[in-house]
């Protein structure tokens, strides 16, 4: 292996202090040379008699920065992709004993924004036009575990309230034939009282969701409107959504609790920031998966080469989602929009 490092340039020496260098940064640096990630102003560093290894480490890690760092830095959302280089090869094995490496995908404390007024304004403008807009937010939030928005809070409310189902028919009957008070009974009215139900339950959406085609026409339509960005960072996201081979990996055994973003239906007075909080609570109690999503990837100039791609589209993919959120949430802020209020107040949970 190390008669190959001369590979990455002409004159780097093969003489190098491991460090806490192994396999996998060797393997790595190599194949980033091949795809063209490092520049000769970059690998002039290493240009000296003898290099260490932390050298090629920072030079990977600086190279990272300038290629993918800038992918990941969002307005709205919280997303952000890190590589993972194992410092030994009990980590990260390929079903033949190759080395491997990874993307990961984690999120900072999210921001929490309001959707509802904008998705029921959309609605009245044109039937489905707002229920769409929104599943395909919540389909992209989704692809990195739970969604925390009004859909994700019936699963939520499914998973800790009512025993799977998704309202509380079954336990209301368990707490009657117990002769248990239903005082504290966390019921589908409670939470979504004022909501409609095509904003939180997939099945009600059926009926209502536009195909691509006829949204991404009446986004045209309406380009010249208040609604036009909104409408048309939809469309990019519909888009790119065609190529779901490119999304990370998520997680198979345990959950990783990182919403990038949490989005309520109005301002303080809905309840699905309770459910929010005690699913949140729920699932820290357990183990937790250390990231969202993963991009696992052979040291070899193909598989790298494969892994940027499946990165960048993700960015691209979220940074249309951000795009999205930022535009929508200029909407909430705009008071030129006739935008509906609350149908109802909530109940307390």
């Amino acid at each position: 292996m190390l008669l190959t490092l001369p590979a990455l340039a002409s004159k780097i020496p093969a003489v190098l202090e491991f460090g806490n260098c192994g396999e996998h940064h060797f393997r790595l640096a190599l194949a980033m040379s091949r795809v063209g990630m490092f520049s000769d102003a970059a690998l002039s560093k290493l240009r000296s008699p003898q290099i260490k290894g932390s050298g090629l480490i920072q030079l990977i890690d600086s190279v990272w920065m300038r290629e993918i760092g800038p992918l990941f830095d969002f307005k709205v959302i919280s997303a952000k992709a890190s590589l993972l280089i194992p410092s030994n090869t009990g980590n990260f094995i390929g079903p033949m004993g190759e080395p491997q490496c990874a993307i990961v995908f984690n999120a900072d404390y999210p921001n929490v924004y309001q959707v509802g007024a904008v998705m029921d304004a959309l609605e009245t403008q044109n039937t489905g036009l707002g229920c769409t807009a929104l599943s395909v937010i919540d389909f992209t939030i989704s692809q990195f575990g739970i969604a925390f928005t009004p859909s994700g809070a019936l699963e939520m409310a499914s998973h800790l309230y009512w025993q799977g189902d998704d309202e509380e028919t079954t336990v209301l009957q368990q707490y009657e034939e117990e002769e248990v008070s239903i005082d504290d009974l966390v019921t589908r009215e409670k939470i979504f009282h004022g909501i409609p139900e095509w904003a939180y339950d997939c099945k009600a959406r059926a009926s209502l969701k536009l195909p691509a085609e006829d949204f991404a026409r009446i986004a045209g339509e309406m380009s010249g409107t208040a609604f036009g960005p909104f409408l048309a960072h939809i469309v990019r996201i519909n888009n790119l959504l065609e190529n779901p081979a490119c999304w990370p990996d998520v997680p198979e055994d345990f959950p990783c609790t990182e919403p990038m973003v949490v989005l309520r239906w109005r301002g303080e007075d809905d309840n699905l920031l309770a459910v929010f909080d005690d699913y949140f609570e729920y699932e820290s109690q357990g183990e937790q998966a250390p990231y969202t999503g993963s991009i696992i990837f052979q040291l070899t100039e193909h598989d790298l080469s494969n892994a940027l791609m499946r990165v960048r589209h993700t960015a691209k993919t979220l940074r249309a989602l951000d795009d999205a959120l930022f535009a929508l949430d200029t909407l909430n802020e705009c008071p030129r929009i006739p935008l509906p209020g609350p149908t109802g107040s909530p109940a307390n949970l």
